[in-house]
């Protein structure tokens, strides 16, 4: 038994090289589907096959959104904290400017503490996502990191 003929309905299996007269079509239409097809030799069968296929294996546009969700509630939270941090601070900001410090000194200041958590979180992340990774693969059947 053939996987790729049986997952097509043979009602659909069509051959686009023959000379069958497919669905009715005049020969004009018939040779534009020809000239529009990738290999000659190549079957609706085959294609209906690739897309069974296709459909049937774990996509990985699926899980894309997913990310960039994860990104954006990340970065979202990442400047939560540092608004509250600059907001707890903003009286040392004031002394500090009060005192003579130039608003580099005080940016420089802000953005160290916030590449500071930056560089904890991915020092932290990466590793453990590695770990989880290899964990859920011995767990789960067929997926791969």
């Amino acid at each position: 038994m053939d996987p790729q003929k049986d997952a097509v309905p043979p009602s659909s299996r069509t051959d686009l090289g023959s000379s069958a007269n497919i669905g009715g079509t005049n020969g004009r239409k018939e040779q534009s589907l020809r000239r529009q097809s990738v290999a000659p030799e190549t079957t609706l069968a085959d294609l209906g096959s690739l897309l069974f296929t296709l459909l049937e294996t774990p996509c990985q546009f699926a899980t894309q959104p997913f990310g960039v969700l994860g990104l954006v509630l990340a970065a979202v939270g990442l400047y939560g904290v540092m608004a509250y941090t600059v907001e707890q601070r903003t009286n040392e900001i004031g002394v500090r400017m009060a005192l003579g410090a130039d608003r580099a000194s005080v940016v420089g200041m802000v953005l160290g503490s916030a590449f500071f958590q930056i560089g904890i979180g991915i020092g932290l992340g990466i590793p453990l996502a590695i770990v989880a990774g290899r964990l859920m693969t011995r767990q789960l059947f067929g997926i791969s990191p």
